[in-house]
């Protein structure tokens, strides 16, 4: 049986990006779904574990010593201008195997969401964009982290509530494709 660890984005304490509108913080909105895609892989048989971030630099060990075959962090996306929306994947741009996850899992977003398609977005430590490299370098097995939509969006995030379940059996039925044809 795969694993796949959750890792929730923030925390209770840091809730990350806030949406003023709805009263909503990234932590607010994928704790539940943290738990809705875990439901949705034990009915595939695959094994889920959550984990909530205390400490970035230890949340990467103990994503490590899970025994997980796959790492998914869940975000979402915030900027000033409140009219872009989209979704996106980040993957470490080094990794074949993270490449291949994170396509497969942006396709079943971007459809669902039924937003831009911002596509893939390859992390390194250097550049321009290095958000997450940490734990997308430095996890054993592939990872990603999803940004589904735009929190600072008061449409997106709306769509967002509305199909959170949708999102977490897209999600789920996207892994368990993945790991089918991966063996």
């Amino acid at each position: 049986m795969k694993k796949v660890c959750i890792v929730v984005g923030h925390s209770f304490k840091d809730g990350g990006a806030y949406n003023e509108t709805f009263g909503m913080n990234e932590y607010g909105y994928n704790h539940p779904l943290a738990s809705l895609l875990a439901a949705e892989l034990h009915k595939r048989d695959i094994l889920p574990v959550i984990m909530y971030r205390d400490t970035y630099s230890r949340m990467i060990g103990d994503v490590n010593e899970s025994g997980a075959d796959y790492a998914i962090e869940l975000h979402c996306n915030s900027v000033a201008n409140k009219s872009v929306q989209g979704s996106e994947t980040l993957h470490w741009h080094k990794s074949d195997k993270s490449q291949a996850l994170a396509q497969r899992l942006q396709k079943a977003v971007a459809g669902l969401i039924g937003q831009r398609d911002r596509g893939l977005k390859p992390i390194s430590n250097t550049g321009t964009d290095t958000r997450g490299w940490r734990f997308l370098m430095k996890t054993k097995m592939p990872a990603v982290i999803l940004e589904p939509f735009f929190l600072s969006n008061d449409e997106s995030l709306q769509k967002g509530l509305e199909l959170r379940e949708k999102l977490a059996v897209a999600l789920a039925e996207a892994f368990a494709e993945h790991i089918k044809e991966s063996n």
